[in-house]
């Protein structure tokens, strides 16, 4: 059997083809086409690359590997060149080839170039891995290895295009080798394409945070349930501090209607002054005879009159957006609701009606102090 074969079949035993299949948006058989293709153009690649210091950088990196990344090809297919350093093998690989090589597996697979740019990242490291199995398994040296991939025959235009790597290539297949095996070897293109794509469901997914199912590290340190619950208990709490500050503001302008009432003096006639005519008649008199002064009558006192009620201060509607806005302590939580778009809903005088906790952000900085404990 030859090496073009046992890693062939290799390949389809794994079980990882679908991942690949469904990474690329390909159909099983446009895979199978991809692979039949692809897999000379590699070996062939690497045969042509194994002459002098390209032979000892390859036996290096496949003796740094031992098959450890062909025991995860699934997860490698199913993330794809995360990190871009799949890519850099392949171009350190095919050097100014490369374009004419990805023609060639595009023209004999039948797919897109895109699809085959995005596909050799893929195929190289895990047919390098595959390789380092066999070798590892078979013992081979550097001459066993050099002549297996020399068996490996590719004719025509792909024959034509890495028969004619220059020393540049050469020189650059070493280089892309070392750097390789300085990024941790070929195992540490499915460590590493694994932690990136972590990082992008992180990102992607914070703005389901409060509302979806917790991942595995929640569930195992219990918190599973946090950012199902957060959403309504920070509603709720919103609500209740922004319905009790507008009531408080509306018994306020009440109270200081009636204070304001009840101070204010009531009217009484003021006494009419005597004419200077009257004073003057008085004066040519002479001093008037004394007379009995009746006793005064004693007016009737007035009926109190009733003080009005204030009329009611219209309360000024206000949305949840307004309210939050105006008071500084709340930014933090002004801040999330724009985050989760949210502000547009609780801006909306016509939605509702919604019942909002509102932490401020001394209580934010208190929780976050907690969960960091914990």
């Amino acid at each position: 059997m030859t090496l073009l074969d046992q890693i062939s079949d290799a390949l389809g035993s794994s079980g990882a083809l679908g991942e690949l299949a469904s990474t690329l948006g390909a159909s099983t058989s446009e895979t199978d086409s991809l692979l039949s293709a692809g897999l000379p153009a590699i070996l062939g690649g690497l045969g042509a690359q194994s002459q002098g210091d390209g032979l000892g950088a390859l036996i290096g990196l496949l003796g740094d590997d031992g098959g450890g990344l062909a025991g995860n090809l699934g997860a490698f297919f199913g993330l794809g060149d995360k990190t871009g350093l799949a890519s850099k093998l392949v171009g350190a690989l095919f050097g100014s080839q490369r374009s004419t090589v990805e023609s060639q597996i595009a023209a004999e697979s039948g797919g897109a170039i895109s699809m085959v740019s995005r596909f050799l990242p893929m195929l190289a490291p895990a047919a390098m891995s595959l390789l380092a199995k066999f070798v590892k398994d078979d013992g081979l040296d550097a001459d066993g290895l050099g002549e297996k991939l020399a068996a490996v025959s590719t004719t025509g235009s792909l024959g034509t295009a890495l028969s004619s790597l220059t020393d540049d290539d050469r020189s650059g297949f070493v280089e892309g080798i070392a750097s390789i095996r300085d990024a941790g070897g070929l195992g540490a293109l499915v460590r590493t394409a694994a932690a990136t794509g972590s990082a992008a469901v992180a990102a992607t997914g914070a703005a389901q945070q409060l509302s979806a199912p917790a991942d595995d590290d929640s569930k195992r340190t219990g918190l599973g349930w946090l950012p199902t619950v957060a959403l309504p208990v920070i509603a709720l709490i919103a609500g209740l501090v922004l319905w009790q500050c507008g009531s408080a503001a509306n018994d306020a302008d009440v109270a200081q209607d009636s204070i304001q009432a009840a101070e204010t003096p009531a009217e009484t006639p003021a006494d009419t002054p005597e004419s200077v005519d009257d004073v003057a008649e008085a004066e040519d008199a002479g001093p008037a005879e004394p007379t009995a002064t009746p006793a005064p009558t004693p007016e009737p006192a007035a009926e109190p009159t009733a003080t009005p009620e204030p009329a009611p201060t219209p309360e000024t509607l206000s949305t949840i957006a307004d309210l939050a806005l105006a008071n500084p302590e709340l930014s933090q939580l002004v801040g999330l609701a724009a985050q989760f778009d949210l502000a547009d809903v609780l801006a909306d005088p016509d939605a509702g009606p919604f019942t909002v906790f509102a932490p401020t952000n001394d209580a934010f900085a208190s929780a976050d102090q907690l969960l960091g404990r914990l």
